[in-house]
């Protein structure tokens, strides 16, 4: 099992980048769960003050002529108030998020240089809608407040993956990664000398969120039925010959998960509150990624007219979950419970 998690049979250069992003998807995924378990504590926090307030009370009453006297004593009552924290953030979180997105895309752009011409047009369309989404015109590079930074960033990402896709095919994937990385240090040195707002990284978090979500959605897309695949490989597996008696079983264990995926819809959604217990989409996904590193191989026949498994499959969905953990993070970090509910609804 562990060879096959290491892809001990690539060949060396694939084997070492799978097993760079596996330690990526790894580090992303305990930086998810660390900030999951936090929640709702990652960006706010209360303020408890306390205060004493005395109450004079009765404790016995007696009668002298024609007078009712009370001996009164001394009640202290500590009544404590709750307010929310000014929001907190550590601007380490948002390096930390393009960071990762930057390898994350540097990755699939690496990947899509092997696509056929039809894939591979189809893919820098999708690229330049994300380069689109980010707004670069709000950083206000070198005083242009236009289209002209967009154009000139999509005109040397798209220039150099048709180089390599078109002419330098025999390019290793080490030199093209490399070169896609490459580019995003450069874009980060240009944004960082030549920003004319303050915090400019962060300026392109927030308005490049788009990218992060998108992103996620689609490793959601080819993640989201891993759970339902292991059901049916686990019972077709253990009574091959039993196919009536498979088939009910499948269908049983299949529908209980189903409707418990439902009950979090309707529950998230405000149409129920039934006190019980739920499995949280956020430890689906997880689940779902541990499986889809064993099975994804597996379903190579679905996607192979795209790409083949080894090594282009593999790289993909580890390039996907990267990205997906470390936007899902930080969102959980910055407090977006509007996202948040996007992401677990999806």
């Amino acid at each position: 099992m562990l060879r096959h998690l290491l892809k001990s049979d690539w060949d060396q250069p694939y084997r070492m980048i799978y097993r760079f992003f596996l330690l990526l998807l790894a580090v992303s995924l305990l930086l998810y769960l660390a900030a999951f378990f936090n929640m709702p504590y990652n960006g706010l926090d209360w303020y408890v003050t306390a205060t004493t307030e005395v109450v004079k009370i009765p404790l016995h009453q007696f009668s002298l002529g024609l007078f009712t006297v009370d001996l009164l004593a001394d009640n202290f009552l500590i009544k404590q108030y709750f307010e929310g924290s000014p929001f907190q953030f550590e601007a380490w979180d948002t390096y930390l998020y393009l960071i990762f997105l930057a390898l994350g895309l540097s990755m699939l752009l690496t990947i899509t240089t092997y696509f056929s011409t039809f894939w591979f047009t189809l893919s820098m369309g999708v690229f330049t809608i994300l380069l689109i989404s980010m707004q670069w015109q709000q950083l206000q590079l070198f005083g242009f407040q236009g289209r002209e930074p967009l154009i000139g960033i999509a005109a040397l990402f798209l220039g150099v993956s048709y180089l390599y896709q078109a002419w330098q095919k025999y390019a290793s994937m080490t030199i093209r990664l490399i070169s896609f990385f490459g580019l995003f240090g450069i874009l980060a040195l240009l944004i960082f000398w030549g920003s004319g707002v303050n915090n400019p990284f962060m300026h392109l978090a927030h308005y490049g969120v788009f990218v992060g979500v998108l992103l996620s959605i689609l490793f959601v897309f080819f993640i989201a039925h891993e759970i339902v695949y292991l059901i049916l490989y686990l019972i077709t597996q253990a009574r091959p010959d039993k196919s009536n008696r498979n088939a009910a079983h499948f269908l049983i264990f299949s529908l209980i998960y189903l409707s418990n995926i439902f009950l979090i819809y309707l529950r998230n959604g405000g149409y129920i509150d039934w006190d019980i217990l739920y499995v949280n989409a956020f430890v689906l996904i997880v689940i779902s990624l541990a499986i889809a590193l064993w099975s994804f191989e597996k379903k190579e026949e679905a996607y192979g007219a795209v790409f083949v498994y080894n090594p282009l499959g593999g790289l993909f969905l580890l390039a996907l979950g990267v990205i997906a953990f470390t936007s899902i993070r930080y969102q959980m970090v910055m407090a977006n419970d509007p996202l948040l509910e996007t992401f677990e609804d999806t």
